[in-house]
């Protein structure tokens, strides 16, 4: 059956459970409408979506070669039932487009499952040399209530979720950076008081200065929460939010926000087993998008050709070219040729054309919206919709559908 998917990325992907690693996937699926059966269509368009989400994070830990070479066996194993991998979905739109019904849908894909299923497949997540990681995670001081980094000396880790997040990179191959304040006063480098706010410049600094290659950048609190247990013991819930850059750029790649709920004796006791174990719980989920990072930094540049057409579409073409330049992976963009009612570029990019056309669907445009008509191994196919801000939105909508 011929169908037409392609999918967009939520950039927080997230929400854990302590057993699991998951991460939230949009995707867009098409189901071909026969006999005038809707219904059919409908479903139809909701199982390929679950497949192309399934695929998109199995992409992220095994290369494209191997899953090439064993796609027969992936699509019996794998693709074929989606179930094992699918923690839950929604709905979010649908829409019937002539003969084909079109379903957007949120889902959480299970990511540990997806990994162990494509183990046997090969050595999917190390690297000969791995990267060498420093952790600068604020805490909630138990007495103070104010954040601070952690004090570290060899014998002692006072900020139980940086030393949980360890831990769980140490387990997966990483190195873990070990600083101290003297350490950090020597090498001249401050971050008392700076919460996480560290912008790019500060970040490639103290990656030069402490040979770091990855840099994870976060913040961890606590609050009280109501529990039935409540006469027996007092519920807390750790929320850490944090991100990782890479060192020599400071360009941020993953983020994420995990909580867990603890119940503890008495403050102490249950503020410290919801911090071990969120930091534990991110620990595991940037091990993976580490390894997908580094993954990707292996791929060589390829060459995709971008069809650009639409009304008007010259007046805000320019604008395009501009920033799919600036994009992450983009090694250099050239117009190959221009015509009256289309023109051609060649992007130079670190990654596959469906990367591509998603980090071009995930960009903001003031004067005009993107569709992606086509996407090709080595093409797409893009118009331009100029955006009438003079009208109201839905009236917008009615012009552009």
């Amino acid at each position: 059956m011929l169908f037409f998917i392609f999918a967009l990325i939520s950039s927080m992907p997230l929400q854990a459970e302590k057993e699991s690693i998951t991460k939230i996937v949009k995707v867009i699926g098409t189901g071909v409408i026969s006999n005038n059966d809707i219904t059919q269509a409908r479903e139809r368009a909701i199982s390929n979506s679950l497949i192309s989400a399934v695929e998109l994070v199995a992409a992220d830990f095994i290369p494209v070669e191997i899953l090439m070479k064993n796609f027969q066996q992936l699509n019996e194993s794998i693709y074929a039932d989606t179930n094992q991998f699918i923690q839950d979905y929604r709905v979010l739109a649908e829409a019937k487009v002539e003969n084909d019904y079109r379903i957007m849908i949120q889902t959480t894909v299970l990511i540990d499952n997806v990994r162990k299923k494509l183990s046997i497949y090969g050595n999917i997540g190390h690297k000969r040399d791995m990267p060498k990681i420093l952790l600068l995670i604020s805490e909630e001081n138990f007495n103070t209530g104010l954040s601070e980094f952690r004090i570290y000396d060899k014998t002692h880790y006072a900020n139980l979720s940086e030393y949980a997040m360890a831990e769980a990179l140490r387990k997966n191959g990483f190195m873990i950076i070990n600083y101290d304040n003297k350490e950090f006063k020597k090498k001249d480098i401050s971050i008392k008081g700076r919460g996480t706010a560290f912008d790019d410049q500060v970040i490639a600094d103290l990656g030069a200065r402490l040979n770091a290659d990855v840099i994870i950048v976060g913040k961890v609190i606590a609050e009280r929460v109501q529990s039935r247990l409540e006469a027996r013991a007092r519920s807390y819930k750790a929320i850490l939010t944090a991100s990782a850059y890479m060192s020599d750029t400071g360009i941020k790649f993953a983020d994420t926000t995990q909580t867990y709920v603890a119940a503890g004796a008495d403050d102490i006791s249950g503020k410290r087993e919801a911090f071990s174990e969120v930091g534990l719980i991110a620990g595991r989920y940037f091990s993976l998008e580490i390894e997908a990072q580094y993954r990707k930094e292996d791929i060589e540049d390829a060459d995709i050709e971008i069809i650009v057409e639409g009304v008007n579409y010259l007046a805000d073409f320019v604008k395009f070219r501009r920033i799919i330049k600036n994009m992450s992976g983009v090694k250099g963009i050239q117009t190959k040729e221009i015509k009256s009612d289309e023109s051609t570029a060649i992007v130079k990019f670190r990654g596959n054309s469906k990367e591509l056309a998603d980090a071009i669907i995930s960009k903001t445009y003031d004067s005009f919206s993107v569709n992606i008509d086509e996407i090709s191994q080595k093409r797409l196919k893009v118009k331009l919709i100029p955006i009438d801000h003079s009208l109201p939105y839905n009236e917008y909508r009615k012009m552009k559908n």
